[in-house]
């Protein structure tokens, strides 16, 4: 993932959850410590989020050995970094729609390479 307001490479593990009824995750290679645990985590956000539920004992017996490694970050700091990328993403969209859609093009993309055959 990019930083672009402090033009940083983001390394690790990262989850976003919205609310809304997506789970964003980025496990860096190779993932297996933690995708357990974050199968859980996000298991638990989505039958919540259908109005379900499930059997946590039977899931704990069947597909762990005791502690496992789950992310604990906070909801209100994973819409934070939501709400960040939606803005870089609305940021974007207007910048480019302009140059794209509305009239003509920039004076200067005449003078662009690909423009002169």
């Amino acid at each position: 993932m990019l930083n672009k307001d402090e033009q940083k490479l983001l390394l690790g593990e990262a989850s976003i959850y919205t609310g809304e009824g997506v789970i964003f995750n980025m496990t860096p290679s190779p993932g297996a410590t933690s995708c357990l645990g974050n199968a859980e985590r996000d298991l638990k956000y989505i039958v919540k989020y259908l109005g379900k539920n499930f059997k946590e004992d039977k899931f704990k017996d069947e597909l762990t050995d005791g502690e496992y490694c789950a992310l604990p970050q906070p909801i209100a700091s994973q819409k934070a970094v939501v709400n960040l990328i939606r803005a870089e993403i609305q940021r974007t969209q207007e910048k480019f729609f302009q140059e794209l859609h509305i009239g003509k093009p920039n004076s200067d993309f005449w003078d662009k390479p690909h423009s002169k055959l």
